[in-house]
């Protein structure tokens, strides 16, 4: 990739993430994907009291699916446990095959489970946070002045982004 490549994917990465502070919530949501980054995330911001419960989001997705041999929320919560989070604060959503049904079935999920979720935290990519929000404001069935919901992702600059299992810069 050129420096005038370079420089304008550095201004549509910043553009992406949102940045949002985090705040004590009643549940972190990890939305399903090809990189476990995100379910470390997760599980880093349980381990320091951001929530009590992770509810992993996703079946197979279209990076997943033919690479992967079990639910992307299954193997997030199998990284999350390896990382000391207990099985037990760990509920799975194991049917959403795009970011529209993590929003949507993690809320059913929540409801059946009668988890409340007044404040939430949404955990994907970084270039994906905006999309994730956007999503969030269209699919969250239920009346989302009375809920608070932070979008964050794993820390890291562009240039980090890539690794072995994601993505090139090429």
């Amino acid at each position: 990739m050129d420096d005038d490549c370079k420089k304008w994917a550095q201004v549509l990465w910043n553009y992406l993430k949102l940045g949002q502070p985090l705040v004590k919530s009643d549940v972190i949501i990890g939305l399903g994907c090809h990189d476990i980054r995100v379910a470390e995330r997760a599980a880093h911001l349980y381990l320091e009291d951001w929530a009590p419960l992770i509810l992993f989001t996703g079946y197979l997705g279209s990076h997943t699916v033919g690479v992967w041999h079990k639910a992307e929320a299954d193997i997030f919560a199998e990284n999350a446990v390896k990382l000391g989070v207990p099985v037990d604060k760990i509920v799975l959503e194991t049917k959403a095959t795009n970011t529209g049904e993590n929003i949507r079935f993690a809320h059913q999920t929540l409801k059946e489970m009668n988890i409340p979720a007044k404040r939430i935290i949404l955990v994907q990519q970084p270039f994906m946070e905006r999309r994730v929000y956007a999503t969030y404001l269209r699919q969250w069935p239920e009346d989302k002045e009375n809920v608070q919901a932070i979008v964050t992702s794993p820390i890291m600059e562009l240039e980090d982004y890539p690794n072995k299992h994601v993505g090139n810069m090429d």
